[in-house]
């Protein structure tokens, strides 16, 4: 349809595994059997939006670049979708002789250049700088054989233009009609019919094929690309072709969409293709805001419509580009911005149950990740956490952070080595590299134990062949601390400190010594090791309510203060009274 008014101490390291989702680019693609590939053997179901005949767009629509902004704007919140998420986009190139088209600005010519340099190339250009595929569609709605010799100068003008550029498909000729008996569909002569668009699409493969030898080409099937079922004993002569449906209300809610209308139906039509070869319907779409009569062929629903026939081509792999991102062409995506030139930024989407232009933005937006294409040589790493605080790990101690490296690209990363700065350490790193496969992660296990008291930090970095990012860091950082041993460790400890330091007359009374007989000397240094020894059984008694009293009562004689006067002194009394306060913080004394 296309009729205007329509439609990131010690480290020691381990490798596991885990699985991460692949990001999309635009790579090469290829058929196999009934599907489309990537370059890594992936499935890829192409979804997207159609645009009008570009020079149409140009002057009358406010610009292909400006409606391409608009369609991958991902901040845009209409309908139930936070943006917008193709992956095609189908560029429309209305022929200068088409039915209706007099007066339309900007014409391909093949005489001169100015369409493909002011045109078509910058577009096609700008697809790709939003990573998302361009279909390049030659948009005839007629006879193929009345056209064989325009469309040949079309593809042999543009197929070596677009032979290098790996997101540009070739669509043929829009819609042949080449109903040759005039009797309509679903009968006898539905082969001939195909037969006759065969070979004038034969005519233009061949010559797409001399000089692009990679690109999708997409071939319609006959009458309107409703009729592909012929196409399974009469295929294209070649390699990378998809063959092309069109789908409408009319045609889905036709009674014979499902049922045989003589010979076939439109469902079984699609199928019967689809189960040998890879389909695309690069047009489907409804309005009854703009086909409110119900037996317009664009008249249709959510609920009739859209979300059956998604339902139906993605049962079936079939990827998808609705018809139309337009306000004035139809089934129109969008209302009427107001204004001249039409403003730049969001339009008003056409929304609600008999609309297509939410439900289109909200299904790109569901289906935004599945069977996205992706490159072999692109690999992008990606690590978690990028920061970690190990917090308090006591002398001697252990705690162990699991860094994710993952990769999210096609291509195999190569993990070249890991380093670290300052007082940390790498114990271990085996082997040399670590390969991490497409779609997937491993594990760098990131020990801490340390050998000193305080704030320890690092950088541990990473090294890859990620031409993006070579270098990640990754920033550690932890407390080693000392954990007092228990209580009654402690307290003979002390004890023991105690007598070692009066032997070697480094704690002594604070009293003179007289005589050879016991002295108040002698006395001061009883009195301590009594109340230390007290202390001590009031621990191994597990009497906690008196041992903080007895605890500070031994330490007020000998903290260095003149009230009370210390019992000892010497050069060891500070440290006896250290050890004290330590073991009456375990016991969280007052």
């Amino acid at each position: 349809m296309k009729t205007n008014g329509y439609i990131k101490t010690l480290i020691a390291c381990a490798i596991l595994y885990a699985v991460l989702p692949v990001y999309a680019s635009t790579p090469w693609l290829h058929t196999e059997g009934n599907q489309i590939k990537d370059p890594a053997g992936n499935v890829v179901i192409l979804r997207g939006v159609d645009l009008i005949d570009l020079g149409f767009m140009a002057d009358w629509e406010g610009g292909a670049a400006e409606m391409i902004d608009r369609l991958t704007d991902k901040t845009d919140a209409q309908g139930n979708s936070p943006g917008w998420y193709p992956k095609v986009f189908r560029i429309s190139v209305t022929p200068a002789d088409a039915d209706g088209t007099s007066g339309w600005p900007h014409r391909f010519n093949p005489n001169y250049d100015h369409f493909y340099y002011g045109y078509l190339r910058p577009i096609v250009d700008y697809c790709k700088s939003k990573d998302v595929y361009a279909i390049i569609d030659w948009h005839y709605v007629a006879n193929t054989y009345d056209h064989v010799d325009t469309t040949s100068e079309f593809w042999t003008y543009m197929a070596p233009k677009f032979a290098n550029d790996s997101h540009v498909l070739f669509e043929l000729f829009n819609e042949p009609m080449n109903d040759l008996y005039g009797d309509w569909i679903f009968n006898d002569t539905d082969a001939a019919d195909w037969l006759s668009v065969r070979q004038d699409m034969q005519t233009w493969y061949n010559i797409v094929r001399s000089y692009a030898p990679k690109n999708l080409i997409l071939v319609a099937g006959s009458n309107y690309a409703q009729i592909l079922r012929p196409i399974v004993d009469n295929p294209i002569d070649g390699n990378n072709i998809v063959y092309v449906s069109h789908i409408y209300p009319g045609h889905f809610l036709n009674y014979c969409w499902s049922n045989n209308c003589g010979s076939s139906n439109y469902m079984n039509e699609i199928m019967t293709v689809a189960a040998v070869y890879p389909v695309m319907m690069t047009e489907w779409g409804f309005s009854q805001s703009n086909s409110p009569n119900p037996s317009d062929q664009g008249n249709g629903t959510i609920t009739n419509y859209g979300q059956p026939l998604m339902s139906f081509i993605e049962g079936l792999g079939i990827s998808n580009s609705a018809w139309v991102a337009s306000y004035d062409w139809g089934p129109p995506m969008f209302w009427n911005p107001g204004g001249w030139p039409p403003p730049e930024g969001p339009w008003p989407l056409r929304c609600g149950e008999g609309e297509m232009g939410c439900f289109v933005k909200d299904t790109l937006y569901a289906k935004r990740n599945d069977n996205q294409p992706c490159d072999t040589t692109q690999f992008d790493i990606d690590i978690s956490p990028t920061s970690h605080d190990f917090g308090e790990v006591a002398l001697g101690a252990s705690k162990t952070l699991a860094v994710t490296i993952s990769n999210t690209g096609c291509g195999a990363l190569t993990v070249n080595g890991v380093s670290i700065d300052t007082d940390f350490a790498i114990t271990s790193f085996s082997p040399a590299s670590i390969i991490v496969p497409p779609n997937e992660a491993k594990q760098l296990k990131i020990t801490y134990t340390p050998t000193i008291l305080g704030h320890n930090s690092a950088v541990l970095k990473v090294y890859s062949n990620d031409a993006d990012e070579p270098v990640v860091e990754v920033q550690l950082s932890a407390t080693g601390i000392l954990i007092p041993p228990p209580p009654s460790q402690q307290i003979a400890d002390i004890l023991a400190f105690f007598n070692e330091a009066v032997e070697e007359g480094t704690i002594q009374s604070t009293l003179p010594k007289f005589g050879k007989c016991m002295n108040h000397n002698d006395f001061n240094l009883q009195l301590m090791r009594y109340m230390i020894n007290d202390v001590k059984s009031a621990i191994e008694r597990e009497k906690c309510n008196h041992v903080c009293a007895k605890l500070n009562l031994l330490y007020l004689n000998c903290d260095g203060k003149k009230m009370p006067p210390d019992l000892v002194t010497g050069t060891a009394v500070p440290e006896l009274a250290n050890m004290i306060q330590v073991l009456m913080q375990t016991l969280s004394c007052k």
